[in-house]
């Protein structure tokens, strides 16, 4: 299938940027605030995308923190920050790359924020996430599908 859609028929817009879900607990308060230890800090990113109109995408960046010391969790903080994107004019591949990887990088800054500002009012030092490569995290999903594809079942 040829692509005859030139550079200026391509549009990709940031139509509304929004929290989905926010999720904080801290199941062992008060005492979780008098510990001295450092935590272990776990972190997942996950995204999903879907399309909600035509050449409208709504993508979600999942991001869940666990703060543990030994077994005792002093916090948990769970957020899905998500945006519609108009996208039109993409090539399939190239729509697929900018919904896996472009469109969550846009997100990641916004999702950033939203946990440091949760953990500090929480109670805790504010967290401040790392920075992400979207493209690597695009590419090791690809290759995690094109494996389980290729599995046994």
């Amino acid at each position: 299938m040829t692509d005859t859609n030139t550079a200026s028929e391509r549009r990709f817009d940031i139509i509304k940027l929004y929290i989905r879900d926010l999720s904080f607990e801290v199941p062992n308060a008060p005492a979780a605030f008098q510990e001295k230890t450092q935590p272990k800090v776990d972190i997942e990113l996950d995204s999903s995308n879907q399309a909600v109109g035509e050449n409208v995408y709504e993508v979600n960046l999942t991001v869940r923190v666990s703060a543990k010391i030994d077994d005792r969790t002093l916090f948990l903080v769970e957020v899905v920050q998500s945006g519609l994107f108009g996208i039109a004019g993409f090539g399939d591949d190239e729509r697929e790359v900018m919904l896996g990887s472009f469109c969550p990088g846009t997100l990641f800054p916004y999702v950033r924020e939203v946990v440091s500002d949760t953990t500090a009012k929480g109670g805790f030092q504010p967290l401040l996430l790392a920075p992400v490569n979207f493209d690597a995290f695009y590419q090791a999903r690809k290759q995690r599908e094109a494996a389980m594809a290729k599995a046994p079942n």
